[in-house]
């Protein structure tokens, strides 16, 4: 018995050897990375945003789990579930909305902020907030204002998750420029009479004009081009293509994977 624990303890070893020695280097140089490394915050912030939301979601829906004919066919049930949430149902949507719904517009500030935190410890003329605020601007770009209703209807694909994926590389690219033009001095210099406060916030002028104008450019200077319909829409194939047997197991192995070293793999 000893000899046969022994053996089993030995492949248990040798499996966690593997991965501590050949797996888990690559993939913490990886996490190490500052884009990766700046999108790990970004969802560790908002992981209670997000929990909240998909709990009131699922409240919301609880009658329709028990619907007539699209659920398991209690009536009875789901009447008693709609009558109980229909006088919260306000606070429950407001509660999507203010979360799920604004999930891209979320991640996009926090991954510039955080991204602009990494390029900081560089450069202490890179300001972490500054760096936020140019990444939400940015995105907010790529909406069409003029469209929108006289209640300031915000079309929710834009801020909600489907965006996401398109806001980091928005946030991505607006810190990234906001940073070059610092770290070349392409910038507004004050005499150093002037506080640090205010010569800080002159700094900003010349590469968040820049940076806004190429973003308004790009979202709303080309007649019937939407970039983040057209990014929703590539990833749809990917989306329809990771749907077999083996790309199913492959992105479940690489989650479980980029957990182990603390990556958000989904």
């Amino acid at each position: 018995m000893e000899t046969e624990n022994s053996k089993k303890k030995t492949s248990i070893d040798k499996v966690t050897d593997f991965i501590e020695n050949k797996v888990a280097p690559p993939l913490v140089r990886l996490s190490q990375v500052r884009y990766l490394e700046a999108l790990q915050k970004t969802f560790i912030a908002i992981m209670p945003y997000m929990i909240l939301g998909a709990t009131a979601t699922l409240v919301n829906n609880l009658p329709g789990l028990f619907a007539e004919k699209t659920g398991l066919n209690l009536p009875a049930v789901s009447a008693a579930l709609t009558s109980i949430i229909k006088p919260i149902q306000p606070t429950l949507l407001q509660i999507v909305f203010v979360t799920i719904n604004l999930l891209a517009l979320l991640t996009v500030v926090l991954n510039g902020y955080y991204l602009g935190s990494f390029y900081n410890k560089k450069d202490s003329d890179v300001n972490p907030v500054a760096s936020a605020i140019v990444a939400m601007v940015s995105f907010l770009c790529f909406i069409n204002f003029t469209n929108l209703s006289k209640n300031f209807d915000w079309p929710s694909y834009i801020l909600g998750a489907p965006s996401m994926f398109g806001g980091i590389i928005i946030s991505i690219l607006s810190v990234e420029i906001y940073r070059w033009f610092i770290h070349k001095k392409i910038t507004i210099k004050m005499p150093e009479s002037v506080p640090p406060m205010i010569a800080g916030a002159f700094t900003s002028i010349i590469p968040v004009s820049i940076i806004v104008i190429f973003f308004s450019v790009v979202g709303a200077g080309f007649k019937n081009f939407d970039f983040l319909q057209l990014l929703n829409k590539w990833t749809s194939y990917l989306v329809i293509g990771g749907s077999g047997f083996a790309a199913q197991f492959l992105g479940f192995f690489l989650d479980r994977i980029l957990w182990f070293v603390g990556l958000h793999g989904s």
